[in-house]
């Protein structure tokens, strides 16, 4: 008796921190106008081999503006100005 109850409470928290985590998510993406980060990129081939790693910083301002700066190992711009 003691696990199933166990077992439901932890199904419900469980739940319901999905449902929170995903609630913050949206509210962030709604609220959010612009952003930067760095990145590293690894490209994954279909027979599982990993190509060599791209390192740069991605910028996006809304509505669908973004920039992708690669830098290494080749470097590379990529822009996108929501049209």
């Amino acid at each position: 008796m003691k696990l199933w109850l166990f077992s439901l409470t932890f199904s419900i928290l469980a739940s319901n921190a999905h449902a929170d985590a995903a609630a913050y998510l949206r509210d962030f993406v709604k609220k959010t106008r612009n952003g930067r980060a760095e990145f590293t990129q690894t490209v994954i081939q279909p027979d599982g081999t990993r190509g060599k790693p791209s390192t740069g910083v991605f910028e996006f301002v809304r509505p669908g503006q973004f920039r992708f700066t690669y830098a290494n190992p080749h470097p590379q711009l990529i822009i996108a100005d929501g049209n």
